[in-house]
């Protein structure tokens, strides 16, 4: 947890660092109601000339107006440098290198494309600068190598808005947002928000309409054991869509907000030391307007078999999503260290993906990670949307890659498996 630092006027000052896993956002956060301007330095039109950063950013903050009740107004500025201690009264997206920059976003600039500071009084963000990394190429066209600046700038206006990094991967919230070229595809396929995100961004600042959404919240106590940090989403019944997510506190107590009337499954996942818990808890049906409580008691078993980590496409592993596209078949990875590969399942909670069993192949990426790779085939009607995988060990154990895939009607991702 990064530390408080006091300052004038009880002004509290937090650093959230892009695809860092720690924050100190709260829940109950927002914006002033007015308008939210920013204003782009003239170093991004000077370091980034082969497209429009501010047409870029533009876009970006569409994104999340049409999400939520906010809105945005950008203005070019000759100021370049972040705010590192007091805040000076101006939101900023910057990318010159110049020593205030560089010694925020910290040593490992071969890295990281970008970071967030944000100044708060009391539980109130008061102002953001947002400081791209002039050492890493940013692109539009899914350039080999190089990081897309809308998907870049969609993650850090998230942080602006407080929202936290959330360990989904299809998630414009997941830390660990990728270079294009990772799974040999462009990434630009995460140019969008996903539903978790928008039902996170509509519980911060609701929406124009009256009619959303729900609220989900409640504890999950772990019988003998405390301090158990656990993840909760829901996932549709009837698609297997990811709508929305939260880490529960220490106590076991999640507050879900942003969520659409619908039924559906509610699935907990977490790991402490040697202990882990991964299970569904049943269904919940939800309508707009309305607040549900849920409270349950779960046990956590000691972990057997390593679980595996990483989703792999094409030959590469990683810890980001892979795009998918109705009508087509993929040959994915699912891999880890160390992990036993014999007699294991994988499934999704979706109608409309279907995995091949007869497919299943053992692979050794190195000494130590072992995958498995398997056939799916994506139904034709394959609805948009994050679509969660599922690994379960000969013990039974479970591991859910949590909006592993992502289909959405922006991109095509070409198939990499042919079933004859």
């Amino acid at each position: 947890m990064f530390p408080y630092i006091k300052k004038l006027r009880t002004l509290l000052l937090a650093i959230i660092l892009c695809f860092s896993s720690t924050s100190i956002i709260s829940s109950q956060q927002k914006w002033r109601k007015q308008p939210i301007r920013i204003a782009v330095s003239s170093s991004l039109f000077e370091l980034i000339k082969d497209l429009d950063p501010l047409e870029t950013i533009e876009k970006s903050a569409k994104k999340w107006e049409e999400a939520a009740n906010v809105k945005f107004e950008f203005y070019i500025s000759d100021k370049k440098a972040v705010s590192l201690s007091d805040p000076d009264g101006v939101n900023l997206i910057t990318i010159s290198p110049i020593p205030e920059n560089l010694e925020f976003l910290g040593k490992n600039l071969s890295v990281i494309p970008a970071k967030t500071k944000l100044f708060y009084n009391r539980n109130q963000i008061v102002e953001a600068d947002i400081v791209l990394n002039p050492y890493v190429q940013f692109s539009s066209d899914g350039r080999f190598g190089t990081f897309d600046l809308e998907t870049i700038i969609l993650h850090e206006m998230g942080h602006l808005l407080g929202l936290k990094h959330v360990f989904a991967n299809g998630s414009i919230m997941n830390p660990n947002l990728p270079k294009n070229g990772v799974y040999g595809i462009s990434q630009i396929f995460l140019r969008n928000l996903a539903q978790s995100d928008i039902s996170q961004i509509r519980a911060l600042y609701g929406t124009v309409s009256e009619s959303c959404c729900a609220i989900f919240k409640g504890r999950i106590s772990v019988k003998n054991e405390k301090g158990f940090l656990l993840q909760i989403w829901l996932e549709e019944k009837e698609t297997g869509r990811v709508e929305a997510l939260a880490p529960t506190d220490s106590s076991g107590s999640f507050i879900i907000g942003g969520i659409r009337t619908g039924t559906y499954k509610v699935f907990v996942q977490g790991t402490k030391r040697n202990k882990r818990i991964a299970k569904e808890l049943g269904l919940v049906s939800l309508e707009a307007n309305n607040t549900y409580t849920f409270e349950k008691a779960v046990y956590a078993y000691k972990i057997k078999q390593p679980y595996p980590e990483y989703l792999g496409f094409n030959g590469q592993i990683a810890k980001t999503a892979i795009g998918i596209s109705a009508g087509r078949n993929y040959l994915l990875y699912i891999a880890g260290k160390s992990f036993l590969t014999e007699k294991i399942k994988v499934s999704t909670n979706s109608p409309y993906l279907r995995v091949i069993p007869e497919t299943f192949s053992i692979h050794a990426f190195d000494d130590e990670i072992q995958a498995i790779s398997f056939g799916v085939e994506a139904d034709s009607n394959l609805p948009a949307g994050e679509y969660s995988l599922i690994f379960e060990n000969e013990n039974g154990e479970k591991t859910f890659f949590v909006a592993a895939l992502i289909s959405n009607l922006q991109t095509e991702v070409p198939q990499n498996f042919f079933i004859f």
